[in-house]
């Protein structure tokens, strides 16, 4: 331990240590380009995207997560052009940024994208979307320290959703990768 009191070897998750309110106890991150991650049909339902980000370490008992995010979204072409794609973060299997269709047109969700040019070559395009949330985890182990991206949509409409590029395949609309920074907060 330093002279200012800083934690510099040995067991740095120890229950004994007590770290000061908003100390960053752990952190990791996830870097994911796939360009197979698509969703189709009713998505009213907020379903995970298969990716996530774990803390190496439990948490101690009340500590807070916080985690942040970006993506790129590309959908097909058709006439959904003002339906949002929303985006959230599911830990321990919990929504943890919920939205009801009554949430339209309001803040809903960590991040939300719809397309508003042409329809007929709305799959060339991609938006980027982000977010971010503080939030009290719940459970146990490593279902408490471990986040997925989750999305949804709101509207039934059965058009497909791509993460990490455009709708179209024919040529190459990579648009980026989706990101995770997830970090234990001392509370």
């Amino acid at each position: 331990m330093t002279a200012l009191g800083t934690v510099t070897a040995g067991n740095l998750s120890h229950a004994d240590i007590v770290y000061p309110a908003g100390h960053i106890i752990q952190m990791n991150s996830t870097r994911n380009v796939a360009m197979d991650i698509s969703r189709s049909g009713n998505k009213l339902t907020p379903a995970g995207t298969g990716i996530t980000c774990v803390l190496p370490n439990d948490l101690q008992s009340s500590s807070k997560l916080f985690v942040q995010f970006s993506t790129q979204v590309g959908e097909d072409s058709g006439g959904h052009w003002a339906i949002q794609t929303f985006f959230t973060f599911f830990c321990n299997s919990v929504d943890v940024a919920p939205y009801t269709i009554s949430t339209n047109n309001q803040g809903a969700g960590l991040g939300s994208a719809s397309y508003v040019g042409e329809a007929t070559n709305g799959f060339y395009q991609s938006a980027n979307v982000s977010g971010c949330i503080l939030f009290t985890p719940t459970g146990s182990g490593a279902a408490r320290r471990t986040v997925e991206l989750g999305w949804a949509s709101s509207a039934s409409s059965s058009y497909a959703s791509w993460l990490n590029r455009a709708s179209n395949t024919s040529t190459n609309y990579r648009t980026g990768g989706t990101n995770i920074v997830l970090m234990e907060i001392a509370q």
